[in-house]
């Protein structure tokens, strides 16, 4: 029995010398080449995590586009301008909060400017009325010209300006109306003198008739190119048949 395992033994160390020698001619160099191997095969694992780096930029970009102090510019570029504030806008940070518009000027200026003179009015009025009691004894040819009611031109509203005579409102008015009107001497001071109104001249109803004119029923006693009405004057042309007697005025010569 103790040969058996005497040989036994002979032969498990004989197998153990076989395998150590076959461990050192074979097995030593091989865990070698798999380290290579696996250093060969970790090398570009370890460097693709370099590659990838730039990826996790996108994060320090993040941080660089939301800058915690503001006016720094990213690394590399150019510093954008930024928008002025109110502070430093010219003009604006200064500038009254009043009202902007011109208009408040012009509001203020206006009452410096003269206010425009309200217009001057009076009345005027034509009549002939004092022929009607006559038309059998004229000619023809003026009673055709006497109107039905005796008025050439009822009482009308007249605008007139500083300055103007009675002389100058008639004018204006019977041109206006293509009334026909006649008159002596110079439109100025006494000089002028009616001749006849409505084709019905001077002593067409004798050598008293004619044509006057009377003032808030007053007859002045000079030429209507002298008188300067007021506002709210009535002004009224007459034809008297007796020197104004018929007309409420008497002469005096």
């Amino acid at each position: 029995m103790n040969k058996q395992i005497k040989a036994v033994l002979a032969c498990l160390a004989a197998v153990a010398v076989l395998a150590l020698a076959f461990w050192l001619a074979f097995g030593g160099e091989k865990p070698q080449k798999t380290e290579v191997e696996q250093t060969e095969i970790i090398e570009p694992i370890s460097e693709a995590p370099v590659e990838e780096m730039p990826k996790n930029t996108g994060d320090e970009e993040k941080k660089v586009e939301v800058p915690e102090k503001p006016g720094e510019p990213e690394p590399g570029q150019a510093p954008e301008p930024e928008a002025p504030t109110e502070a430093e806008v010219p003009g604006e940070a200064e500038a009254p909060a009043g009202p902007e518009t011109p208009e408040e000027p012009q509001a203020t200026a206006q009452p410096e400017q003269p206010e425009a003179p309200q217009a001057s009015v009076c009345t005027l009025s034509i009549s002939c009325a004092t022929l009607l009691d006559k038309l059998d004894t004229l000619p023809a040819s003026v009673c055709e010209l006497v109107p039905a009611d005796g008025w050439i031109l009822a009482p009308v509203q007249e605008e007139f300006s500083d300055g103007e005579s009675v002389l100058d409102i008639l004018l204006r008015v019977t041109q206006r109306e293509g009334i026909h009107m006649e008159y002596a001497g110079t439109a100025m001071g006494n000089a002028a003198y009616l001749e006849g109104i409505g084709n019905i001249y001077e002593f067409d109803a004798g050598e008293l008739s004619g044509w006057m004119y009377s003032v808030n029923g007053t007859f002045p006693n000079f030429g209507c190119g002298q008188y300067f009405p007021q506002p709210g004057d009535e002004i009224r042309l007459v034809y008297t048949c007796d020197l104004g007697a018929d007309v409420g005025d008497h002469y005096q010569g």
